[in-house]
């Protein structure tokens, strides 16, 4: 049997965040403008390139073209460099930043169910499911997702657990719940 004593706070959540993260379609459109944007760049490249073999452009004026398509550059890739990563942190850093959940779950795992007792101050639930009905499970990094439907999830993390080891944890996943247990490896400490 699988114990554990959970209080939401910002990590948990950045950790879901982390393990379900996938490709939308505005980090599509984003592509797609940098893409665009490096385009245009060749294409100005293409353009001036003529001007700058002409007879009639100067040293000077051909050396403030090549500096001006250089700075552009720069710039471009400047911004792809060292903005989009600060947005990811930021973004990030907000979600570890989201104060605890006052309610307390406690986790109750065996061979049969998955029971989730959620206690409050103003509030007391208990789901119980069986295995049957747990649509997937990820564990990735330092916690496991039991997700109980498409869009809510159980977070326990592995220093969470109270009776049991994460071994023993995931090796009940893995049987219990077959394909539908996904272990991102790399990503997973033992």
């Amino acid at each position: 049997m699988i114990k554990a004593t959970v209080r939401y706070n910002g990590e948990h959540f950045a950790a879901l965040q982390n393990a379900t993260r996938r490709i939308d379609i505005l980090t599509i459109l984003g592509y797609c403008i940098h893409i665009i944007g490096i385009l245009v760049i060749a294409g100005s490249l293409a353009n001036i390139y003529p001007f700058l073999d002409s007879p009639y452009a100067s040293v000077r004026s051909k050396a403030t073209k090549w500096v001006v398509i250089c700075i552009a550059i720069l710039v471009f890739l400047l911004y792809q460099l060292i903005m989009l990563p600060i947005k990811q942190k930021r973004k990030r850093t907000k979600l570890e930043n989201t104060p605890p959940v006052d309610d307390i779950r406690y986790f109750t795992v065996d061979e049969t169910y998955f029971r989730m007792e959620i206690v409050g101050e103003t509030r007391r639930s208990i789901t119980t499911l069986d295995y049957e009905g747990i649509p997937k499970a990820i564990e990735c990094g330092d916690y496991f997702f039991i997700f109980v439907d498409a869009e809510h999830a159980a977070i326990i993390g592995r220093h969470e657990l109270t009776e049991g080891a994460p071994l023993e944890f995931t090796k009940l996943l893995e049987s219990k719940l077959g394909e539908k247990f996904t272990r991102r490896l790399g990503e997973v400490r033992s």
